[in-house]
C-alpha cells in the first residue's frame, strides 16, 4: 500500500469512527433526557448513562489514536513533496534550465525538451498527426499522454479548481492544444476581439450553466425628521436577480488524413485559424448578440441602456459633436459616479472622426485634448489598445460592430468597461476534441471550444448607443464644414 493509499484508508476509518461516535452521543443524550427532574435516576437508566459515557470515551480514544497516525503520515507526505520539489529545482551542471524540465509518468521532473514544439513539428513529430494516429499507434498515444502530463505541471492554473475532464488519449477527448500553437493567435485577418480584451475579465465558475447577480432595484431612503419624535424615512430595500447564462462558443474543421499526415505546418494553420475564429465570435456576441440560439446578450441589446439618435442626410464630424456629449450626459446623469468610460466604434467611424475638418473650435477645452481640436489620434494600430481620445474619452476600435444596420449604418457605443463583465473558462479555447475518425472518407473532425458568459446588465444606464442616418457610410471627401 502506497503512502497516499494509507492516508486515504486512515481518513476513511476516521470518518466511520466519527459517524459511530455521533450515534453513541445521540443515544447518551436520549438517556439523559429521561432523567427525572427530582430524585435519583432508576438503576437501569443510570447504568445506560454510565455505559454510554464509557463507550463515548472509548470512541474518542480510538479517533484520537487514528488522528495521530494520520498526522504523522500527512507530515511525511509533505516532507516527501518538499524534497521532490527541491529535487526538481536542482539541475546538474550542463543540463537544461528549469524551463526545459518536464514531468514523466512517475511524477519525476527530468531535463529534456517538450514533446510538441515548432521544432519537433518540422522534424515530423506533429501534435495533430499523433492525435489522429493514437488509436492504432502506441508511440503516438504515449507522446500525447506525456504532453498532457507536461501541461498539468507547467500550466497547472488551467486545471486547478476545474471539473475533471476526460483526457484519455485513447478516446482523443479533451486534449489540451500545445501552447506553441495557441501563440499563433495574434496576427489574423479576422476581426479578433478588441472589445473583449478591454472588458472586466473574470474566471468562470467550475460548475453550473448560469451566473446569478443580485441587483438592488429598490434602495433605502433618508430624509428630514419633520418633528421631534416624528417618523423617520423608511423604504424597504429590495433586489432582483440578474441571471447570466453560460454559453458555449465552438468551431470545427473536417480535415483529410493526407493533409494532417503528409503536409508541413497544416496543423499550425488550422489551429490558429480556429482559435482566432473563437475569439472573434466571442467578441461579436458580447457586442451584438440577443441571447437567442445559444448566444450571449451583447451590449447593444441590453434593456435600459441609453440611446441617442443622429438623423442627418448630410452628416459631418462637427455635427456629431453634440450627440457625443448627449450620450455622455445621459450615462453620467443616470448612474452618477459610474457613467461611461470608453467609446466603442467601427474602424470606419474612427477614421471618419480622424479625417474631419472644421472652422469651428470647441468652447471648453476637453481633458487629454489640446485646444481647438475634438480629439487625439494615438497612432495605434488595430487591436485591444486605445486608438485615441474623443470628447475626453478613450476610443476602442472594433470591426465586429456591423456596418449594415438599416442597410449602410453603423453605431457608436459608449460603454463602462468595468461594468462589462466577461467570464471565460480557464484556458479556453485550449481544448481540442478529435472525434471518431471518419474511416470511410479518411478524414478527422477537429474542434476548438470553450465556455463563456457576459453581462453589461448590472448598471445598464452607464452604457448607450448613438445610431441613425447620420452614421451611414462615410464619404471621406474632406469637405470643410463651416
Amino acid at each position: 500500500m502506497t503512502l497516499a493509499e494509507r492516508i486515504a484508508h486512515l481518513r476513511s476509518q476516521i470518518a466511520a469512527q466519527i459517524t459511530a461516535r455521533s450515534a453513541l452521543a445521540d443515544q447518551l443524550n436520549a438517556a439523559r433526557n429521561e432523567l427525572p427532574e427530582t430524585g435519583p435516576a432508576p438503576d437501569a437508566l443510570a447504568e445506560r448513562i454510565r455505559t454510554g459515557v464509557e463507550a463515548l470515551r472509548s470512541q474518542d480514544s480510538q479517533i484520537t489514536t487514528l488522528s495521530g497516525q494520520l498526522t504523522e503520515l500527512e507530515d511525511e507526505q509533505t516532507r516527501d513533496a518538499a524534497m521532490e520539489e527541491l529535487q526538481s529545482r536542482i539541475v546538474p551542471t550542463g543540463a537544461p534550465d528549469a524551463d526545459t524540465r518536464r514531468a514523466h509518468g512517475d511524477g519525476v521532473i527530468r531535463s529534456e525538451p517538450r514533446t510538441y514544439t515548432r521544432e519537433t513539428a518540422r522534424q515530423g513529430t506533429s501534435f495533430y498527426r499523433d492525435a489522429i494516429a493514437a488509436k492504432e499507434d502506441f508511440e503516438a498515444r504515449d507522446r500525447l499522454a506525456q504532453h498532457m502530463r507536461e501541461e498539468r505541471v507547467e500550466r497547472a492554473e488551467f486545471f486547478e479548481g476545474m471539473q475533471t475532464r476526460d483526457v484519455s488519449t485513447s478516446g482523443l477527448a479533451g486534449i489540451t492544444i500545445p501552447q506553441y500553437l495557441v501563440d499563433l493567435v495574434a496576427p489574423s485577418i479576422k476581426n479578433a476581439d478588441p472589445f473583449a480584451q478591454n472588458c472586466r475579465q473574470l474566471e468562470l465558475p467550475s460548475s453550473g450553466m448560469k451566473i446569478e447577480i443580485s441587483r438592488i432595484t429598490t434602495g433605502t431612503t433618508a430624509g428630514a425628521q419633520t418633528t421631534e419624535h416624528g417618523a423617520l424615512s423608511e423604504t424597504d430595500i429590495d433586489d432582483t436577480v440578474l441571471e447570466v447564462p453560460i454559453r458555449t462558443v465552438a468551431g470545427m474543421q473536417d480535415v483529410s488524413w493526407q493533409t494532417l499526415r503528409r503536409s508541413t505546418g497544416a496543423d499550425d494553420l488550422i489551429t490558429s485559424d480556429l482559435v482566432r475564429s473563437w475569439y472573434t465570435q466571442r467578441d461579436y456576441q458580447i457586442i451584438n448578440a440577443d441571447e437567442t440560439s445559444g448566444t450571449m446578450l451583447g451590449v447593444r441589446n441590453v434593456t435600459d441602456i441609453n440611446a441617442v439618435t443622429y438623423t442627418d442626410s448630410t452628416p459631418s464630424v462637427p455635427e456629431m459633436w453634440g450627440r457625443l456629449h448627449d450620450l455622455i450626459s445621459q450615462c453620467e446623469s443616470d448612474v452618477p459616479g459610474l457613467g461611461m468610460t470608453h467609446w466603442l466604434m467601427h474602424t470606419r467611424r474612427w477614421q471618419c472622426f480622424s479625417s474631419g475638418l472644421s472652422t469651428n473650435n470647441t468652447v471648453v477645452q476637453q481633458p487629454n485634448t489640446p485646444p481647438q481640436i475634438m480629439g487625439v489620434n494615438n497612432g495605434a494600430g488595430y487591436g485591444p489598445g486605445v486608438r485615441g481620445i474623443l470628447a475626453g474619452y478613450p476610443v476602442i476600435v472594433d470591426a465586429n460592430i456591423p456596418t449594415t444596420i438599416s442597410s449602410t449604418q453603423d453605431v457608436i457605443l459608449g460603454v463602462n468597461t468595468n461594468e462589462c463583465l466577461l467570464w471565460t473558462d480557464p484556458g479556453a479555447p485550449l481544448f481540442l476534441r478529435s472525434d471518431e475518425i471518419g474511416m470511410k472518407t479518411l478524414s478527422s473532425t477537429l474542434v476548438v471550444w470553450g465556455y463563456t458568459a457576459f453581462t453589461a446588465g448590472r448598471y445598464p444606464a452607464c452604457h448607450g448607443t448613438i445610431s441613425g442616418t447620420g452614421l451611414t457610410t462615410p464619404t471621406f471627401d474632406l469637405t470643410v464644414t463651416p
